[in-house]
């Protein structure tokens, strides 16, 4: 995967967490218009000699309720497609992905939506397509309020010698 496809890719499922109009000088990258090769981007892991995508450290601030499939958009399918992409990219070993602030509120929202139309109340499901992920080594999902049970597709994964998903409602 190139440089300009994963940027696309990421562009796509990852936000940064923008308080202001201007993300914060010690954020780099992130935007369409960053020069930066995806490597120098805040939150990536490249490895030393390929360049290749190893890791993702995106919690605190990060937006990834799309990259996790919390999203409930108009554009789900596209959002999707991209997921699947990034999903199937066979190098990440490292997700960090813990306490997203505006996945927090959406999910938030979404059960007061449902509540007051006499649903229940219920938050996102674990992400199973990080089952995908063969070469997970390390995965940080905690407090992102996500429920139910850890899919199996996770627990089989053949390198993953740490799981984090405390405060969570597993």
């Amino acid at each position: 995967m190139d440089d300009s496809e994963l940027k696309e890719i990421l562009l796509t499922l990852v936000t940064p967490n923008q308080n202001h109009l201007t993300l914060p000088s010690n954020v780099k990258g992130w935007s369409e218009q960053s020069e930066e090769p995806v490597c120098y981007w805040s939150g990536i892991t490249c490895d030393p000699i390929d360049n290749s995508l190893i890791g993702l450290n995106l919690g605190n601030g990060f937006w990834t309720e799309t990259l996790l499939g919390l999203s409930q958009t108009d554009e789900d399918d596209t959002a999707r497609h991209y997921q699947d992409r990034l999903l199937d990219y066979e190098e990440i070993k490292d997700l960090y992905l813990h306490k997203n602030r505006k996945t927090l509120d959406s999910i938030h929202a979404r059960k007061q939506r449902n509540l007051q139309k006499g649903e229940a109340a219920a938050g996102p499901t674990f992400p199973s397509a990080l089952g995908k992920i063969k070469t997970l080594r390390f995965i940080n999902l905690s407090a992102n309020q996500i429920q139910g049970p850890i899919p199996k597709s996770i627990t089989d994964l053949p390198n993953l010698e740490i799981f984090d998903v405390t405060k969570n409602d597993i």
